[in-house]
């Protein structure tokens, strides 16, 4: 009798299992297998993005976010023109499939490489990728890279993804060590007063506190003169009257191209323009040229050379 019933419950579990279109394998993954598959995180824009645990497939839309997505050993399938990429990441990348620049993402691909992720930055252009990557049941991650911080939120975030917390750690924490070490050597020194300089002559802004170079200078211990215009903008145009009254001691000035000929165009525009004159970092030949990729937007592993050149400009 026990027998009989022990048969019958279990026909007629599976009976109402195959009603309600389940089934019962020794294989069938529990809720708690299939919610650990997801992760949900809130990007710059404030979207709660839901994106699977350890992505497969991940397509990354500028320089920073796949530098330190490669740096924990994660793997992509599709990025932007390496023409935006330099040196030995440039290399690494030459043969995964193209997406467009990164100010002009192509999506028709993006979607045709089926990713389970795709990472962006908080451009328009990327931002608009939402609806059609949306509708392709593709999430996209728009990550934040405005100060020091992100990288290391990044790396942590991103080791997470690739299942390698451990080489993230490592990457982090010689990050802080090099910040610093930094931190330590400035302790007594004084504040120089610095005008920081992005674009190209002609048409030069100022960088102000709300810049990724900005708040570098802060935290080196820089007196950034951009913090004195105010306002929301990263960068505003060139005042010189704005720069005599500041009278800088230190002029950073971030070359974007590698042209011998626009450091000699903007030393022409001194020499010949009288506003420059009187400044005291004129005066005292405190001019200093820094790479566009490492410093006009957030480079990501590489800001331990940022901070390096920076130091330079500053106190040496």
């Amino acid at each position: 009798m026990r027998l009989w019933n022990a048969v019958a419950y279990t026909s007629v579990l599976c009976g109402l299992m195959a009603l309600s279109g389940c089934s019962w394998t020794a294989d069938t993954p529990t809720a708690v297998t299939q919610e650990a598959a997801t992760r949900t995180e809130i990007d710059r824009m404030g979207t709660s993005v839901t994106m699977p645990s350890h992505p497969k497939r991940v397509v990354i839309l500028n320089t920073a976010n796949i530098d330190m997505y490669l740096a924990v050993e994660g793997t992509i399938v599709g990025r932007m023109d390496a023409a935006s990429l330099s040196g030995e990441l440039k290399d690494k990348v030459k043969d995964i499939p193209s997406v467009g620049n990164t100010y002009n993402p192509d999506v028709e691909k993006i979607i045709s490489l089926n990713p389970d992720l795709v990472i962006g930055m908080n451009i328009a252009n990327h931002i608009k990728l939402r609806e059609a990557l949306t509708s392709a049941n593709i999430p996209l991650y728009i990550n934040d890279l405005d100060s020091f911080e992100d990288v290391n939120r990044s790396l942590q975030l991103f080791g997470e993804l690739t299942n390698h917390e451990d080489i993230s750690k490592k990457e982090i924490e010689n990050i802080d060590q090099t910040f610093t070490m930094y931190k330590e050597k400035i302790k007594d020194k004084p504040h120089p007063k610095t005008l920081l300089l992005l674009g190209t002559p002609g048409n030069l802004n100022v960088s102000t506190d709300r810049s990724f170079s900005g708040k570098l200078l802060d935290s080196l211990g820089a007196n950034n003169i951009g913090k004195n215009i105010g306002g929301e903008a990263p960068y505003v145009p060139l005042s010189l009257e704005f720069v005599q009254e500041q009278n800088p001691e230190r002029i950073i000035f971030v070359v974007m191209y590698p042209d011998p000929s626009i450091k000699e165009s903007f030393v022409k525009e001194m020499q010949s323009n009288p506003a420059w004159q009187h400044v005291q970092a004129v005066e005292t030949g405190q001019i200093h040229y820094v790479p566009g990729g490492l410093f006009a937007l957030n480079p990501g592993t590489r800001i331990t050379q940022t901070l390096e050149l920076m130091y330079k400009a500053l106190y040496e």
